[in-house]
């Protein structure tokens, strides 16, 4: 069952992706991929499910005791987003001569490893997460209307699943840097950590 909610972060950004190669032995980068920045994040939600274990004591059938990790979930908003990012993340066909974007019924959406930054309390610096293995199970448009004298851009939310790594069961990194250490973050956020080490 979920743990204890949703978790919003603050002034969420530097939203990165790339796919990757989890197999019993081996965790990497797919070999000529990079990560790749999608732009305009606005928000971002992360649900964690464990099991949940029913332990008596004392008597008391009624005491719980929180087990294992079994799934997780990101709810991710971004304002746009290029065709060519969507395709790759859902496994669709991008063409682009045409720019045009083509999904099918079998469409298998890669895994790959997401990793973003949170605005620190006070604004001393950044949190900094990484999500080993996801798929995208779902993207959905905001609404679209009429411009008028309106402002508002369309915004796009996308489901990820994740889950552990084949190698390990490492499902989640968080990382706390200084405001001024940007050069360091964004080789973090940038840079995936293969096992075993490159």
């Amino acid at each position: 069952m979920p743990d204890s909610g949703k978790k919003l972060l603050s002034g969420f950004s530097h939203l990165y992706y790339q796919e990757v190669e989890d197999t019993s032995s081996t965790y990497k980068g797919v070999t000529g991929s990079t990560a790749v920045r999608v732009e305009g994040a606005q928000s971002c939600s992360a649900t964690v499910n464990k099991d949940t274990l029913k332990v008596a004591a004392d008597d008391n059938s009624g005491y719980y005791s929180e087990g294992t990790f079994t799934d997780g979930e990101l709810t991710i908003t971004v304002a746009g987003m290029k065709l060519a990012d969507l395709s790759k993340l859902a496994g669709a066909t991008y063409t682009e001569d045409t720019l045009t974007m083509d999904e099918t019924e079998v469409d298998a959406a890669p895994e790959v490893s997401l990793s973003f930054s949170g605005l620190l309390a006070a604004g001393e610096g950044y949190r900094l997460f990484r999500y080993y293995n996801a798929r995208l199970t779902s993207f959905q448009a905001g609404d679209l209307n009429t411009r008028g004298e309106s402002t508002e851009v369309a915004s796009i939310e996308l489901t990820f699943a994740f889950g552990g790594r084949a190698v390990d069961g490492k499902f989640r990194t968080m990382h706390d840097v200084d405001k001024n250490a940007t050069t360091a973050m964004n080789t973090w956020l940038t840079t995936i950590p293969a096992v075993p080490a490159a």
